[in-house]
């Protein structure tokens, strides 16, 4: 396995703000006795995953598993999968909100509606099923500053066993977004999809930069 950059800083935000996190990092096929032991035994007040369109075709099971083993608990999907094919995701049938775009702000401002027992449906960025009908929310700026995201929670993941890692490396994502046109590479739908206003490829400070390096090193 590998890490994923987007849920790290999702982790690092939500302890940031008070909130226990927990991560069922899939990377072989999992029985269903697998999948409900760490389902219950994480006792979620939340559920979300994090998908591609190369995993998305196990999504229909995935969330149908969930919402068996902890009925009425909100079941969140973000990712490019969902922000590609918005309408094929919420429409599963367990699936109660879909993250369009960047979630580090609605993904925090979710948490907090549902810790405060407050709507959501009103979240920017999120698609969010009530009562039947699915409301489409509109997405805000892009994150501008990226110095103002706290450290990936890297401790999240079993980090010595990640493929990268056993191998003497590891990745480490200097920008957020891409000026390119790969035909292999869906960046330039995501950007097409984005809000306009915001500068879509970012930099954090080289001093930023350096001092996560140097974190990661030690």
């Amino acid at each position: 396995g590998v890490t994923s950059y987007g849920v790290t800083l999702l982790s690092a935000l939500c302890k940031r703000d008070g909130f226990e996190t927990d991560l069922f990092h899939i990377t072989t096929e999992p029985t269903r006795e697998t999948f409900r032991e760490k389902i219950l035994n994480s006792k979620p007040d939340l559920v979300a995953f994090s998908t591609n369109s190369h995993y998305a075709r196990r999504l229909p099971e995935w969330t149908q598993w969930v919402g068996e083993d902890v009925g009425g608990v909100p079941i969140a999907v973000g990712g490019v999968h969902p922000t590609l094919v918005p309408d094929e995701v919420i429409n599963l049938p367990d699936v109660t909100h879909i993250c369009i775009g960047e979630g580090e702000e609605a993904f925090l401002e979710l948490c907090h509606a549902l810790d405060k027992g407050q709507d959501t449906s009103k979240i920017l960025n999120l698609w969010v099923k009530v009562n039947g009908s699915i409301i489409k929310n509109e997405q805000r700026p892009l994150v501008s500053d990226l110095d103002s995201l706290p450290d990936p929670d890297y401790g999240l993941f079993d980090f010595a066993n990640l493929y990268p890692v056993r191998r003497g490396l590891f990745p480490y994502i200097m920008s957020r977004g891409c000026a390119f046109r790969c035909t292999y590479c869906s960046v330039h739908a995501l950007r097409n999809l984005s809000p306009r206003g915001t500068k879509y490829w970012r930099f954090p400070t080289p001093l930023r930069t350096a001092e996560q390096l140097r974190d990661m090193i030690q």
